[in-house]
């Protein structure tokens, strides 16, 4: 994400709204392995849709959520499939490599949008914590 010509209010936007589509993703999907994993994400989600996104308490709940994820994920690979990444040369053939994918029980594709919305939280909040902190810093120094 560029975020140089973007306006603090514009980045802030951009992180509720992605809390938002974060919880309205992970609606209906059990986010964690164990009973306590699915606490912890059903507190962190609660958290994120009452109230500010960029609270310093929520840090450590997200990067939670986002371990508890990945590790889920990769425990719901079932095998994997060749995809062909290149393209084809009409004078040298086939240009590319052939590349693995991992394929996912229908638990672990209902998790992966969760984690990729999860991810895009992480930034916008990072993106608007370290322009809110700029400007805090800057007014300090006029």
């Amino acid at each position: 994400m560029h975020t140089e010509d973007t306006t603090l209010e514009d980045l802030l936007t951009i992180a509720v709204r992605q809390a938002r589509l974060l919880c309205a993703t992970a609606r209906g999907v059990n986010c964690g392995r164990t009973t306590r994993e699915t606490a912890t994400a059903a507190r962190i989600l609660q958290g994120l849709e009452a109230g500010n996104v960029l609270r310093d308490d929520l840090d450590g709940g997200l990067q939670a959520l986002h371990a508890h994820l990945s590790d889920a994920i990769a425990t719901e690979k079932v095998g994997y499939r060749r995809v062909f990444d290149g393209h084809h040369d009409p004078e040298g053939g086939d240009v590319g490599v052939v590349r693995e994918i991992p394929v996912l029980s229908d638990r672990g594709a209902a998790l992966l949008p969760v984690l990729r919305r999860c991810e895009a939280l992480i930034a916008a909040r990072d993106a608007a914590r370290d322009r809110l902190r700029a400007e805090q810093t800057l007014r300090r120094l006029l």
